[in-house]
């Protein structure tokens, strides 16, 4: 009984959140701001530390434990009798890139608040880091219970 599904609905279902995420911060790229003043980067540097440190500890939400058991039960109702590895990877990688998107967004702005030079400096990827942070949690929230 495959209980997950195709192997190809497994691989969407786990997939969906990063795309809405690029989704997500493709459009904040586009409709940020050119320039921010030393208040955005000020306010930024210490809110994405944590969003971060809220992220670790709801993990749970992100998928993180059960794409590292194999032997969790949500793995195995998610995959049914396939055991489909590219699924528990994609589960995996979606806190991998919300980590990898913040940490990318707070390292520039420590850097432009290091460096002093506000005019020069664009906010697009404090937008585009938050924004995909966001929409990929969401959507792993929103997202409807797995079949059983």
């Amino acid at each position: 009984m495959n209980v997950g599904g195709s192997p190809q609905r497994v691989a969407l279902r786990e997939a969906g959140p990063l795309l809405v995420g690029v989704l997500a911060g493709g459009l904040a790229l586009l409709t940020a701001p050119r320039h921010a003043a030393q208040p955005f980067y000020s306010a930024a540097a210490p809110v994405i530390p944590l969003l971060l440190l809220a992220l670790g500890m709801e993990a749970r939400v992100l998928g993180v434990a059960q794409a590292v058991r194999p032997d969790s039960r949500r793995s195995r109702a998610s995959l049914g009798a396939i055991r489909l590895p590219v699924a528990r990877l994609l589960r995996a990688g979606n806190a991998i890139w919300v980590v990898l998107f913040l940490s990318t967004g707070e390292f520039h702005a420590l850097s432009v608040l290091a460096s002093g030079d506000y005019g020069r400096e664009s906010p697009k990827i404090e937008f585009a880091a938050v924004a995909f942070a966001l929409a990929v949690i969401a959507t792993l929230a929103l997202r409807p219970a797995e079949p059983s």
